[in-house]
């Protein structure tokens, strides 16, 4: 029982299983300033606490301490450390558990505060203000009662300045856990200065920022090689050279520009032949006799074997291909304009623009005015007894619209004619005398029958011969005038 209980209290008085040793500063905080006189250097008392674990001079636990970096001494016992004779200027003070000697491999085994000393000056630049820390801003400025002192800070956006490995952070990698190293030029950066080219071509070399130590991985569709030639690095095709270079397979060109693997791979850009990847893997151009390939232009002209037979054409060889085209003619483009007279118009005459007749204008409209004349006084003679409306018709269905336009032009002139002298028959012209006309050709035919009554527009019967005779006669006045007048075609 007695071995029950002390196992009990040994393990209540035992740190937790997994705790890590802490040490934290409590005082003084961090920035504190503190103003000195004469001496122009001061004792810093720092008080600390330690947790899950314990102070022990014949064990080799003590605390360490460090200002700027550098080991300032050792305490065995108590909760402080007293730095001694601490200049003016901005300083770490620092407090580390150790234990035979060593730094606790613990990230939460030191503690660090930052510290001024400010003494009195003169002027801004006061060459007595400079501490010699490249991580802190020196001034000298005026104070509160008025008298000015040495000031200190850190810079605006200055990260990672360190004058020892205390400054930088501590990174714990594992079980392990320590400071990353201060670097030349005040650096905490853990890759600075260092170089990881392991001189293999197939790896990718980098250091690792939370270590600083190099990384070697290997680079993805690169083959790693021992010895030049490698088997490894053969990739199969027989137009390219294999070889390990810096330990990393490479591949390039055969001297052979017609090497071959398969017919893809021998395209000369050419239409009018066949590529083929022949024996011993070299590209062969076979002429297919393609419609319209060619070589040169004399293949697409005259004597050619694909001449278009049109001596007019431009003939010429493009991208492998006849091209056959009429030279630029400028009269199509520009040949255009208005004409005084109707029955002409401009026209191209070779290359030159010009003025030539209009088919079916002029003397060509006359001659079909006298064709539909003719066909008029046979149909008015066959068909003595047709309506009038008939015959205007059948003149409708006659150029009628070339007549009608030459009649509406003479239609002054041709009353002019009528009511000159040698005027026709005015007999002939009135409608109302021919019924007299047929009276007194026949008396006894106007006693015995009563007269017939005119109706309203066309006559029919007998009368409608009348009506056909003054159309007739109205037709042939107007020609008889276009032949005097001669075929004037007027604008």
């Amino acid at each position: 029982m007695k071995v029950l209980l002390l196992a009990l209290a040994f393990v209540l008085m035992s740190p937790a299983l997994g705790a890590s040793p802490t040490i934290t500063i409590t005082d003084p905080a961090s920035d504190y300033s503190y103003f000195q006189w004469d001496p122009v250097s001061t004792d810093i008392a720092v008080s600390f606490q330690i947790d899950e674990w314990t102070l022990s001079g014949p064990e080799g636990r003590f605390v360490r301490g460090y200002l700027d970096g550098l080991e300032q001494g050792l305490v065995m016992q108590g909760n402080s450390f007293v730095f001694k004779e601490v200049p003016h200027g901005q300083h770490q003070l620092c407090c580390a558990l150790v234990e035979q000697g060593d730094l606790l491999d613990s990230c939460d085994a030191s503690a660090c505060v930052h510290v001024r000393v400010q003494r009195p000056c003169a002027f801004w630049d006061d060459p007595i203000c400079d501490d010699g820390n490249p991580c802190s801003l020196d001034g000298c400025l005026q104070h509160s009662d008025n008298l000015f002192y040495c000031r200190y800070g850190t810079p605006v956006g200055q990260v990672g300045c360190c004058k020892s490995d205390l400054d930088c952070p501590c990174v714990k990698l594992g079980a392990d856990s320590f400071f990353l190293a201060c670097k030349k030029g005040n650096s905490c950066d853990p890759c600075q200065d260092v170089f990881c080219d392991d001189g293999i071509a197939c790896t990718e070399d980098s250091c690792d920022p939370a270590t600083g130590g190099c990384r070697h991985l290997p680079i993805a569709n690169l083959k790693c090689c021992s010895g030049d030639p490698d088997p490894v690095c053969d990739d199969g095709n027989v137009c390219t050279q294999d070889r390990c270079i810096a330990k990393a397979c490479r591949h390039g060109p055969v001297s052979d520009p017609l090497c071959c693997n398969n017919d893809s791979e021998c395209d000369d850009g050419n239409p009018c032949t066949d590529e083929l990847c022949l024996e011993h893997n070299r590209c062969q151009f076979v002429d297919n006799d393609h419609e319209n390939c060619c070589l040169t232009h004399p293949d697409c002209g005259p004597g050619g074997p694909w001449d278009d037979g049109d001596p007019n054409t431009n003939d010429y060889c493009q991208n492998f291909q006849c091209v056959h085209v009429l030279p630029w003619n400028p009269c199509e483009d520009y040949c255009f304009g208005w004409s005084s007279d109707p029955c002409k118009e401009y026209a191209c005459v070779g290359q030159e623009c010009q003025l030539v007749p209009v088919a079916g204008c002029g003397a060509d409209a006359m001659d079909a005015v006298a064709e539909t004349v003719s066909d008029v006084v046979a149909a008015d003679s066959d068909t003595a007894g047709t309506d009038t409306s008939d015959i205007a018709q059948d003149l409708t269905k006659r150029d009628t619209v070339d007549i009608a336009k030459d009649l509406v032009t003479d239609t002054v002139d041709i009353a002019q004619d009528l009511a000159a002298p040698d005027a026709p028959n005015p007999d002939l012209l009135n409608p109302t005398d021919l019924p007299k006309a047929q009276d007194t050709h026949d008396a006894d035919a106007a006693t015995e029958q009563p007269p017939k009554k005119a109706s309203s527009g066309c006559n029919s019967g007998e009368g409608g011969g009348g009506s056909g005779g003054l159309l007739l006669a109205l037709v042939l006045a107007v020609l008889g005038v276009w032949r005097r007048r001669g075929p004037e075609v007027k604008g």
